[in-house]
């Protein structure tokens, strides 16, 4: 349903393996800091199905970045489906910039999340935000 994203577990119990000792490290970033690296993205489509049937609510991502701002991974863990299909096409345009820590960009670990809603007012209209932590 995700298409391009990998959905591996972001983090394990395991050690890492030689190969993996040698990556960026990790650090998890709060959504609001994040928010002021995006350099180009888009709130998703609101799916007219979803309009039609009332489906409301959060869609919330935990998404893995690459040291250069690419998401290499999205796993959704609370939302609708048809919405959360919905964020991850818009998911699919996002970039980043790399997030520095001590002047090294670093793999990020984020929740990515949106809400969305429907009002009444001059016919049902569905409406889309992003939600921070």
């Amino acid at each position: 349903m995700l298409g391009a994203f990998a959905f591996a577990q972001l983090s394990g119990s395991e050690p890492p393996k030689e190969s993996e000792s040698r990556r960026p490290p990790r650090v998890r970033v709060a959504s609001r800091v994040m928010r002021g690296l995006v350099e180009h993205g888009a709130l998703p489509s609101y799916p007219e199905q979803a309009i039609r049937d009332g489906m409301e609510g959060d869609v919330i991502f935990v998404i893995l970045l690459d040291e250069t701002g690419r998401i290499v991974s999205a796993r959704p863990v609370e939302g609708e489906p048809l919405l959360v299909a919905a964020c991850a096409d818009a998911l699919r345009a996002y970039r980043f910039s790399p997030f520095l820590l001590n002047a090294v960009a670093v793999q990020v670990e984020t929740y990515w999340g949106y809400k969305f809603s429907i009002s009444s007012e001059s016919g049902k209209r569905g409406r889309v935000e992003r939600i921070e932590e």
